[in-house]
């Protein structure tokens, strides 16, 4: 188009570019971030699980997009707190729980929000959230080598004590001899 309409037309087509580009970075984004991602609408049902959060729960996103978060994710008496967040409007920030994966149970970190749309309505609820399983288990085993260390200090210590008198005795023997 030609004059006035084709300047509409290229600046709605370039707009409309750019929208789809930012829509793919943020998609790109949550796709490739190495922490979890679970949103969920108002009523509570999956509507995005990126790939982490797909490796560190367990569950694909077949088995969890549409369906309620509560029967996916909320087995065996775990009150999720991004539940918590979309009934009650209480965020968490770097809350640390213990999750019942698909699997096994996992110690994870975990951070909600609500999501809004451009008018201030809620939307639904966001969770981000990160696996400490493996930091978890090295702070016990640091922890156990620490103790273990002072054992070993305490022990030597002992073994100290009851050699001094000992040293004493054998030199008293030696000049009864």
């Amino acid at each position: 188009l030609k004059g006035e309409m084709g300047e509409i037309s290229d600046s709605v087509n370039a707009l409309s570019r750019a929208l789809r580009e930012a829509k793919t970075l943020n998609e790109l984004i949550i796709e490739n971030a190495a922490d979890g991602v679970i949103a969920v609408d108002t009523d509570g049902c999956v509507t995005m699980i990126n790939p982490a959060a797909e490796e560190i729960t367990g569950y694909s996103q077949k088995e969890s997009m549409g369906k309620p978060y509560e029967n996916v994710f909320g087995g065996r008496g775990y009150r999720s707190p991004i539940l918590d967040t979309l009934e009650h409007g209480i965020d968490h920030v770097a809350l640390e729980v213990d999750y019942p994966a698909k699997h096994q149970v996992i110690q994870i970190s975990v951070s909600t929000s609500q999501m809004h749309n451009a008018q201030g309505e809620i939307i639904g609820a966001l969770v981000i959230f990160s696996d400490l399983t493996a930091k978890k288990e090295v702070q016990r085993r640091i922890e156990r080598a620490e103790r273990l260390a002072t054992l070993g200090e305490l022990m030597a210590g002992v073994a100290h004590e009851v050699r001094n008198p000992l040293t004493a005795i054998s030199g008293f023997v030696q000049i009864l001899k």
